[in-house]
């Protein structure tokens, strides 16, 4: 037999695999005293969704307990009208209605209860003022004289894409119930007047 692995070596190396064995167990029972509780994945799917439906039903209730709310914003080109559909990247949703003399767009909307508000309109030209007016229900409640709003220096053109906020009416009274609101190019240019939208900014305290 090889010297090498002579009875004295395996038994030393049966008694090192051995020790290891025994060092391994050690480890073992000392986890085995410590309780580690790892929440399952499902535990966690089923805390998100009550969560999101918690904050659901805040967002729901705030929302249905105030009949009035504190903005409202109506897209010219969710409305109704003889305008023609323009798209336009820095429009509120991308797009505009473009009025030309004589053309009104429609938009309508709904309170549950009455409430006072500002009205406003986001519009582009790019040329010579124009003028604007602003019905609600049927009576008028403002004019506006639109800017060109192309900035100095730029091309032709660009001023499309560039918008300017103006003010209609400093003090509303809605009833509750519907309402329709009618823009109308009244007296424009040859090019005429991009309408974004209008906007109502609510300004009585009541809640």
């Amino acid at each position: 037999m090889n010297e090498r692995f002579g009875p004295n070596t395996f038994e030393r190396l049966i008694q090192g695999s051995q020790a290891r064995v025994d060092q391994i167990e050690a480890v073992r029972q000392s986890f085995s005293l410590v309780e580690v509780k790892v929440p399952s994945v499902r535990s966690y799917d089923r805390a998100g969704a009550l969560a999101t439906m918690a904050l659901f039903m805040i967002i729901i209730s705030t929302a249905c307990s105030d009949g009035a709310p504190k903005e409202i914003h109506l897209e010219a080109e969710k409305g109704d009208g003889v305008g023609e559909f323009r798209h336009r990247g820095n429009a509120s949703k991308g797009a505009t209605v473009w009025l030309h003399e004589g053309e009104f767009q429609t938009m309508e909307f709904k309170i549950s209860k009455p409430a006072v508000y500002s009205l406003g309109v986001r519009y582009s030209n790019d040329g010579d003022p124009d003028n604007v007016s602003v019905n609600i229900d049927g009576e008028v409640v403002g004019k506006l004289l639109t800017i060109d709003t192309r900035e100095a220096g730029a091309e032709a053109g660009t001023g499309w894409n560039s918008f300017e906020e103006g003010d209609i009416a400093e003090e509303i009274n809605l009833t509750s119930g519907k309402h329709k609101v009618e823009v109308i190019a009244v007296d424009t240019d040859s090019y005429g007047v991009e309408i974004d939208e209008v906007f109502l900014i609510r300004i009585d305290n009541e809640n």
